[in-house]
């Protein structure tokens, strides 16, 4: 009798690369331009963002939590979403692994707002200047964190971007189940 009868096949587990996590959120973007593109059309400006960010949330939380565990891109590109042992992770999670992202937004944002407060100053008061100047490093660190939390999937064992880490997810290939 040899070493392995009796004992079940490991399936080893394909961890979804950067590349193809690349192709999957351009599919979800070109989805949801459509939808875009209409709420732009129907609200007034000041609505706009609002409505973006509450439809993205959901979107995003719902199609990652629930049974599909995964956006419609990485439903295509049959991958999924799972926590550290391969199971459908739950809403908070999902939440989290949302947020993360929408705080490098925001901060990325704010730096935007803030460099465009101090260009609009017609002075050049210290005030305008410590404004930009903070704009400046939390752009910085936003696309710093950006950058680097996405590049991670390139270079780290399991493929997890930081949001991932921060989340405790995984983003693998259907079929597979972590070890």
């Amino acid at each position: 009798m040899s070493e392995n009868q009796g004992q079940e096949a490991v399936e080893e587990v394909k961890y979804a690369g950067f590349w193809i996590r690349v192709v999957a959120t351009l599919i979800d973007g070109m989805l949801l331009w459509p939808i875009t593109w209409l709420v732009r059309h129907i609200l007034p400006n000041g609505w706009f963002d609002v409505v973006m960010w509450l439809f993205d949330a959901g979107f995003y939380i719902w199609f990652v939590s629930s049974k599909y565990q995964g956006t419609p891109g990485k439903i295509l590109l049959k991958l999924k979403v799972t926590d550290l042992e391969g199971n459908r992770i739950s809403i908070l999670r999902s939440v989290k692994r949302f947020m993360f992202y929408q705080i490098c937004i925001l901060i990325e944002c704010s730096f935007i707002y803030l460099v465009e407060i101090s260009d609009l100053a017609a002075s050049h008061e210290l005030t305008d200047i410590m404004i930009g100047l903070v704009g400046v490093a939390l752009g910085i660190i936003a696309a710093f964190t950006i950058i680097v939390g996405y590049l991670m999937v390139a270079f780290t064992k399991r493929s997890q971007g930081l949001h991932d880490k921060i989340a405790s997810t995984l983003v693998v290939v259907r079929g597979n189940k972590p070890i």
